[in-house]
């Protein structure tokens, strides 16, 4: 059973680091995984945001510094804790939904929940699986990202998309019901 939770866990890690990449690209931010995750300095932001569905099932934690959070932002939005806490919530939503269309094409459907934010210092989730997450650098400082997920029924996430699977819209892609 070990095994299984290790394989999901390196394989939603690394759905999650491509989609965390893309996302700050689309921010014209650019990351790259820390090469040294022990020095990458204390953390202010936190967006979590949980998610559920038929095979799996979880939490997801963005964390990052001030200047991060502030580069992240759109030009000429505002600044300040209001506008630092709605813009965390709003990355980690975003960052979720685009795991979530990965999942999608694995066969794994999830529902997300609203985002809370979180202000502090040297923020550290107790993950179900034994992870230091995912550790990011950007010239605004320290990205840290964690997905605690736990999957249901002995599913195995596959690696890559299912053929016939679900079909997705590109990111961005408005849908109207």
């Amino acid at each position: 059973m070990g095994s299984l939770i290790s394989q999901n866990q390196l394989t939603i890690e690394a759905i999650t680091t491509t989609a965390c990449t893309a996302l700050f690209a689309d921010y014209d931010m650019e990351i790259r995984e820390a090469s040294d995750p022990g020095t990458t300095g204390s953390v202010h932001y936190c967006g979590i945001i949980g998610f559920t569905g038929d095979r799996v099932r979880g939490t997801l934690l963005l964390a990052m510094g001030e200047e991060a959070l502030r580069l992240a932002m759109p030009e000429g939005a505002e600044v300040g804790d209001s506008a630092h806490r709605n813009w965390i919530s709003e990355l980690s939503n975003q960052l979720l939904g685009r795991i979530k269309n990965m999942l999608l094409r694995r066969e794994a459907e999830v529902y997300l929940t609203m985002p809370l934010a979180l202000r502090g210092e040297h923020l550290s989730p107790l993950p179900r699986e034994r992870s230091h997450g995912l550790h990011f650098e950007s010239d605004g400082g320290p990205i840290r990202l964690w997905v605690d997920a736990e999957f249901i029924d002995d599913f195995i996430l596959p690696t890559e998309d299912v053929a016939g699977s679900e079909e997705v819209p590109e990111e961005g892609e408005a849908m109207l019901f």
